[in-house]
């Protein structure tokens, strides 16, 4: 396993590689129980949390739709959450929160079962509606009383970078970084978690080594130098 996050998170070098597709499954793996755990002392948010689906469809106006990494329920206090994964600051998308956002004032007004419509419309609408049959069941499965459900959490795993950055903005409701992941879980493979986790914190490294060469100086001589003493700031005192 760390050997497996280590060569996708290597990606990250490599053009055209989308690490966020890499990790998505992995990530999705555990995510009912990094939920659980992450908000086990939260009186308002404590309880289980069961995966929905990833990468679920959101209808948007004209019956195409806009996908959420993954769709989670709790239960127990009737809350959906909207989970969206970034793993380079560089992806972010403020008219993909604003619909989120739009979506958590339906729920509000309406209940979940909103989205429950909302994918039998995408469905009739596609020339693969057979595709989201799956879906559907998924949902009708994990959601015990849709109509109940008025309650929507806005949540984003991000690099540290933009982490500020989306929590001032105010419109999810909650931002972790790779950090904030606990460190331990209960899940038939809590084993292998701590190489997970320990991986998904080099992230915020290469981002923020990235946003430092998005910002440098184009001149190759202040390329070099500042390469040198970004390599010293990074290094131990008595190589410095």
């Amino acid at each position: 396993v760390n050997d497996l996050m280590k060569h996708i998170i290597d990606g990250v070098n490599i053009p055209k590689v989308q690490v966020e597709r890499a990790i998505s499954p992995i990530l999705s793996f555990y995510i009912e129980s990094i939920l659980t755990s992450y908000f086990h002392s939260h009186s308002e948010y404590s309880g289980s949390y069961e995966l929905i689906s990833p990468e679920f469809p959101l209808k948007k106006e004209n019956n195409q739709s806009t996908n959420i990494d993954y769709l989670l329920i709790n239960n127990s206090k009737k809350i959906l959450v909207l989970f969206e994964l970034k793993t380079d600051s560089g992806s972010f998308d403020t008219e993909q929160t604003e619909r989120y956002v739009e979506y958590k004032e339906r729920i509000r007004e309406s209940s979940a079962s909103i989205i429950r419509m909302d994918l039998d419309e995408i469905s009739n609408a596609s020339s693969k509606s057979s595709k989201y049959d799956y879906i559907i069941s998924q949902f009708d499965s994990a959601v015990k009383s849709a109509k109940d459900v008025k309650n929507t959490l806005i949540l984003y795993l991000v690099p540290n970078t933009i982490k500020d950055a989306i929590e001032e903005k105010g419109k999810a409701d909650f931002v972790l970084g790779f950090n904030d992941l606990p460190e331990s879980i209960e899940h038939k493979y809590s084993n292998y978690w701590p190489d997970v986790r320990s991986n998904l914190l080099t992230l915020d490294l290469v981002d923020e080594k990235r946003k430092i060469f998005r910002n440098h100086p184009t001149n190759p001589l202040e390329v070099i130098v500042g390469n040198i003493e970004k390599y010293l700031l990074d290094s131990n005192s008595m190589l410095q």
